[in-house]
């Protein structure tokens, strides 16, 4: 940023912006935030537990040249076991309704900003494009997000981006765990790819990515208590 003093300055707001708020938000399965300070020379930092595995490494995995020239439609992986998937959804949902309980909207829910414990519980990080309750953006950036995550909305108007849109990215994460592929334009069930899959869980991954915000759980608690309400073999949850 050197050479233009007001970038500079709105980039390093928005980096000590989202280090607040991401220390703020308590959960298991969100990052925590040891330590928020400056070196010497006034360059900020914030310090968060090293967890070297995340989600992108087994479903997203853009590190390899491979994966990364396959154009997204065609990107396919190795589904995850429904079981698994489910009690991996419950996790991740649980630490997004601590999120919009608080007003808040990530806006870039994808795998490679949900790393792995050493348990294998999802944990949510990466702040910097979130909506705050006050209707400010912690970035100074007008477009974010990437495909197939990002909410249909998003592309439309980014007025119209709520807490919705965390759960449209949440449900295209979980279609990509259980079917190996990114859900496609005729919004084609995951059942189809996966002969026997619950018909409840088939059904709620359907509604998590409804192209119409309305037609979604209206945040990250309600599709939470979906997931929870719909016990079968396939959500064996806590």
């Amino acid at each position: 940023m050197k050479g233009d003093t007001a970038l500079a300055a709105r980039v390093r707001q928005s980096f000590m912006d989202e280090a607040g708020l991401t220390a703020d938000l308590s959960h298991p399965n969100i990052i925590k935030v040891l330590d928020i300070a400056e070196t010497p020379d006034g360059m900020p930092y914030f310090v968060m537990p090293h967890l070297p595995s995340s989600l992108a490494v087994r479903v997203w995995p853009l590190h390899l040249q491979s994966f990364l020239k396959t154009p997204v439609a065609e990107r396919h992986i190795e589904p995850i076991d429904p079981v698994e998937t489910a009690r991996f959804l419950q996790g991740l949902l649980s630490a997004l309704s601590v999120v919009h309980e608080a007003g808040i909207v990530h806006r870039d829910v994808k795998p490679n900003n949900i790393l792995i414990d050493d348990r294998g519980s999802p944990i949510l990080c990466d702040f910097g494009m979130a909506l705050l309750a006050s209707g400010e953006s912690v970035t100074w950036r007008k477009r974010f997000g990437a495909p197939p995550f990002v909410n249909p909305e998003q592309l439309i108007d980014l007025a119209l981006v709520g807490r919705q849109a965390d759960v449209y990215s949440v449900g295209v994460i979980a279609y990509l765990m259980l079917t190996g592929r990114p859900p496609d334009a005729s919004h084609t069930p995951p059942n189809r790819y996966i002969p026997g899959l619950d018909e409840k869980l088939n059904d709620i991954v359907m509604h998590l990515i409804e192209p119409a915000a309305t037609g979604r759980p209206r945040d990250a608690s309600q599709a939470l208590d979906l997931l929870k309400s719909a016990p079968s073999r396939n959500m064996q949850l806590t």
